[in-house]
């Protein structure tokens, strides 16, 4: 860690992704119940609070769409909020600008936040660059994202990787244990 400005700056990632001042982010589980990311993100989830990072876990509900792609799905049991696990619902596909995550956030102490779910070209990213945006470290655990569309989830990964930290989650589970 270094000194600029009069702020403490992480300078690795093992740094940036210590539990004590990070949360991860699930965006829209109901819908990675149907991915093949479901058993990755599950074992994220599960170190993720073996470690003592906080969880929180979001879907949303949009006025103008209704619940987005989740009425159909139904969350694993491996994938349901723990008791005390925040769970928040938004309106728009940046967590941040409908919820009140950052403040929350602050709050808890919580300098990174990590970023898995559904859809990465929209809540993921979205949210992920909120993030950046609000002064958070950002990272996304990029095999535990995925998309409806191939293409889009490969083009927004490709995009993410320029803008924020993008990790494999055995990565992230290793600086973990």
């Amino acid at each position: 860690m270094i000194e600029r400005f009069g702020k403490d700056v992480f300078e690795s990632l093992d740094e940036i992704l210590r539990p004590p001042h990070t949360a991860l982010v699930v965006l829209e589980p109901r819908q990675s119940a149907h991915a093949v990311m479901a058993s990755r993100l599950f074992r994220l989830v599960s170190a993720a609070r073996a470690a003592g990072v906080c969880v929180v876990w979001v879907s949303t509900l949009s006025p103008v769409y209704g619940e987005q792609h989740g009425a159909d799905y139904s969350l694993p049991e491996t994938l349901l909020p723990w008791h005390g696990e925040l769970v928040l619902t938004k309106t728009t596909l940046n967590t941040f600008i409908s919820t009140g995550l950052a403040l929350t956030l602050r709050g808890l102490g919580k300098r990174t936040v990590l970023t898995a779910g559904m859809a990465t070209e929209g809540s993921v990213e979205s949210t992920a660059e909120g993030a950046a945006h609000r002064d958070f470290y950002s990272v996304v655990a990029e095999d535990c994202t995925a998309s409806l569309s191939p293409a889009f989830h490969e083009d927004a990964l490709a995009i993410l990787r320029m803008r924020v930290q993008a990790v494999d989650s055995e990565r992230i589970i290793s600086i973990w244990e």
